[in-house]
């Protein structure tokens, strides 16, 4: 993204108001939240493809920035994925906002792994969750950029490290992608492509905690493993962090099935599962459950889900007890 280019399309949620600088910047938000609603029935299929082909004829070339109370979030106009933000009625991963907003009077430490743009870490370090110093990761150049700048302003540190997660440290490996939302170190997994977007370094996360000085033991972190079919590796290389008071927000993006890494975190780990259900949080007995999710899922729109694992007896007893006040048990 050019650091020069202005902010022509602003859009507050909360409020709803619109500011554009051209009717063709307004012409192109007013398309793209049509045909957003449009889809939301058939669960926003395709949504990304029809976003991308509406930019492609539109070739808008200005930033736009979503406001959210004090929150702000840039991203360029022509993003095929991030412009679903100018649909005030959808809202991103609402389970992972659920959780960070239950235990937001905690203390823990954030862990963003796969940061994106910096969505996360951007409502992080403007503490929209409470006061949290944050561990942003980000293996894109292009990502890395925008990222930076969102957390521009952070009331709350948030470190940020250019690097891809694996299971081990220093190695020198290939970003695969063409869309930003699926770049992978792992050149098979279905978001990515054989084409190169860059070459970046591993970090472990362990070896992550490390670097921080983050001691595993005694501090509570909240990690979000979103690493485009990465995630077992990742686990493979994270075993004092999950020995440690870490609970951790697992995105599941296989279409059919329960991932390679959640049953690893179960089966190999021991690992306890829980789902995320709107404001509560239920334990998962048994894997079937989750197949079952997955069963009910759409073969063509891979949506992922979101799945809280830990082996910590502090965050057990924390979700029991959020669990338990959800249900009026005291």
């Amino acid at each position: 993204m050019n650091e020069q280019n202005r902010e022509d399309i602003v859009f507050n949620r909360l409020t709803r108001t619109l500011t554009v600088t051209d009717m063709r910047s307004a012409a192109q938000v007013r398309i793209l939240q049509l045909t957003h609603r449009a889809l939301a029935p058939l669960g926003y299929l395709g949504i990304s493809r029809v976003h991308g082909a509406i930019n492609a004829i539109l070739r808008p070339q200005s930033d736009t920035m979503i406001i959210e109370g004090s929150w702000k979030f840039r991203y360029p106009s022509n993003d095929y994925y991030w412009n679903r933000l100018l649909d005030a009625g959808w809202h991103y991963e609402p389970e992972i906002d659920s959780v960070l907003r239950k235990f937001a009077n905690l203390p823990f430490v954030f862990i963003d792994l796969g940061a994106n743009f910096g969505f996360w870490s951007s409502r992080m370090a403007i503490g929209l969750y409470g006061q949290h110093n944050t561990v942003a990761v980000e293996a894109s150049n292009h990502c890395l950029r925008i990222l930076q700048r969102n957390i521009e302003g952070a009331r709350w540190p948030v470190r940020v490290y250019h690097r891809a997660i694996d299971e081990v440290s220093a190695r020198r490996l290939n970003l695969f992608g063409t869309r930003h939302a699926g770049l992978s170190i792992d050149e098979s997994w279905y978001g990515a492509s054989s084409t190169m977007a860059n070459i970046v370094e591993t970090i472990s996360i362990d070896d992550l905690f490390a670097n921080e000085g983050i001691d595993s033991v005694a501090t509570p972190t909240i990690i979000k493993l979103d690493v485009e079919g990465v995630e077992l590796r990742a686990l493979k290389g994270a075993k004092n962090t999950i020995a440690g008071q870490s609970l951790w927000l697992i995105e599941d993006a296989e279409k059919r099935t329960v991932s390679q890494a959640v049953r690893h975190a179960v089966d190999d780990l021991g690992m306890t599962l829980h789902l995320i259900e709107s404001d509560k949080i239920r334990r998962v007995e048994s894997l079937d459950e989750v197949y079952e999710l997955k069963r009910r899922q759409t073969a063509i729109q891979a949506t992922g889900l979101n799945l809280i694992a830990t082996s910590s007896n502090y965050w057990l007893e924390t979700i029991r007890g959020s669990s338990a006040e959800s249900e009026g048990v005291g």
